[in-house]
């Protein structure tokens, strides 16, 4: 068995989702059909250029639409789950911690 605080297991999946966020090409992400395209303002030389490159492809466009929605939301959700996991160490703050202790384990893949 597992070790780990519940808010530690909040920190691990928030830093999981940031590390996978932050990994992948910059947003705003969003889906056409089945693929899922990120694009990226550039500056400089080509003001205004738009580069958009296809990050997947899925077998149903909700699918996409998912990926998409789930990486412009990482970085969001990971925040929340940090904050979280600050006010459970808090003195009386492990009531708080039900629903960002599921989110964190169903992100994980591990049990609740």
């Amino acid at each position: 068995m597992n070790d780990e605080s519940p808010a530690e297991t909040i920190r691990r999946a928030a830093q999981l989702m940031r590390e996978r966020a932050e990994a992948m090409p910059p947003g705003l992400w969003r889906a056409e059909g089945r693929d899922v395209t990120a694009t990226q303002d550039y500056e400089g030389d080509e003001p205004d250029w738009d580069c958009a490159f296809n990050v997947a492809v899925c077998r149903r466009q909700d699918e996409a639409q998912h990926v998409a929605a789930m990486h412009n939301a990482a970085r969001d959700i990971a925040g929340w789950l940090e904050r979280e996991a600050a006010l459970i160490d808090a003195p009386g703050g492990a009531a708080a911690e039900r629903y960002p202790l599921a989110a964190a384990r169903a992100y994980l893949g591990e049990p609740s």
